[in-house]
């Protein structure tokens, strides 16, 4: 976790996060790289802010806070969008 609080820090200014230790939710995937196969395993945490956060990195080209409807109809990977169908359904419940 210690990682992806520096991470968000980092890349858009947010370091104030109440993180929800409960949730966590994994994909894994392989991709060509350069030809050569790649695999990669990327873990969702879920956390709430008051602060807006803005884009500190070159390597970021957008940030925009979504409505739960408005971010499952921008996420392009059926994996990416269980991620937050179930994000959805725990805050739901919580």
């Amino acid at each position: 976790m210690d990682a992806a609080l520096r991470e968000v820090a980092e890349e858009v200014g947010i370091t104030s996060l109440e993180h929800y230790p409960d949730f966590r939710s994994s994909i894994d995937y392989t991709f060509r790289r350069a030809g050569q196969m790649v695999h990669k395993e990327v873990h969702f945490f879920l956390a709430r802010t008051a602060q807006e956060g803005r884009l500190l990195r070159e390597e970021l080209l957008e940030m925009r806070w979504l409505p739960f409807p408005e971010a499952l109809d921008t996420l392009t990977y059926p994996e990416q969008r269980e991620v937050l169908r179930r994000a959805e359904e725990f805050l739901s419940r919580h």
